[in-house]
């Protein structure tokens, strides 16, 4: 009676109880479909719809990964650079864009 027989023999009552569950086997299927419209309605439309994405691009000189990024971008339909002088505008155009605000607490 090898390992085999055990894994083999707990899937089978896994899925045995599965198909017993009606709820279980409604959250597996029925809730990810809902999921994938739900979002799917809520990025589809909007002012920004098949326009392509600005992004803020800063690296520095004779960053070989920072050109290689620079090209990947030009080639892209989905986005545009955004040229920046340091990665200081990089980071505050990156956190407007996302619409964070991160809050400093000092004590």
């Amino acid at each position: 009676m090898g390992w085999h027989f055990m894994i083999g023999a707990a899937i089978k009552k896994d899925v045995w109880l599965l198909l017993r569950d009606r709820g279980a086997l409604i959250s597996l299927f029925l809730l990810p479909i809902i999921f994938i419209v739900a979002f799917g309605s809520m990025f589809s439309f909007g002012d920004d719809k098949g326009k392509p994405r600005e992004v803020p691009v800063w690296h520095a000189p004779g960053d070989s990964r920072g050109e290689a990024i620079r090209k990947v971008l030009e080639g892209s339909d989905g986005a545009r650079q955004q040229h920046r002088r340091e990665a200081d505008a990089v980071r505050a155009a990156a956190f407007a864009i996302a619409g964070i605000a991160l809050f400093r607490f000092e004590r």
